[in-house]
């Protein structure tokens, strides 16, 4: 293996530790040592595949080359802005409604 990542360095260092623990049975605290380690070795295990899990899920979000709709201006042709006046208040009124938008005066 020569990309061993720095996680497994830690996993290997933690299981020499704790042989070491093994060997070296004259420690008072041995027993504690020996379970601490353990599930620090059980925590890399667990850290380990999560990571693994998440480099095999996809990302959730796509990238796009142009993330924005380009809108051009000579596509857009400028409505008349008054087709007729209103009898009743003079206001400009627009040819797709029937009403006058500010009194509310139908034709």
């Amino acid at each position: 293996m020569s990309g061993e990542s720095d996680v497994d360095k830690f996993q290997r260092w933690l299981q020499n530790r704790l042989a070491t623990l093994e060997i070296n049975n004259d420690s008072g605290d041995h027993e504690r040592a020996m379970i601490r380690i353990q599930n620090a070795i059980h925590e890399v295990i667990s850290f380990r595949e999560s990571i693994e899990t998440h480099s095999e899920v996809e990302d959730p979000f796509v990238n796009r080359d142009s993330p924005v709709r380009v809108i051009s201006t000579e596509d857009v042709e400028p409505r008349n802005k008054s087709d007729s006046i209103c009898s009743s208040c003079g206001a400009d009124m627009s040819s797709d409604l029937e009403f006058c938008p500010l009194c509310g005066e139908f034709r």
